[in-house]
């Protein structure tokens, strides 16, 4: 599964935040996604 451009749904997450049961770091690079179980 790609996120690309995954915060332009979250335009405000300056932080780690929940999709689809999973955290991205949207601070990282853009569609740069790190899953924690």
């Amino acid at each position: 599964m790609t996120t690309t451009n995954n915060k332009n749904n979250h335009s405000n997450s300056n932080s780690p935040y929940s999709y689809e049961s999973h955290t991205y770091f949207p601070e990282l690079e853009s569609g740069t996604s790190i899953l924690f179980s």
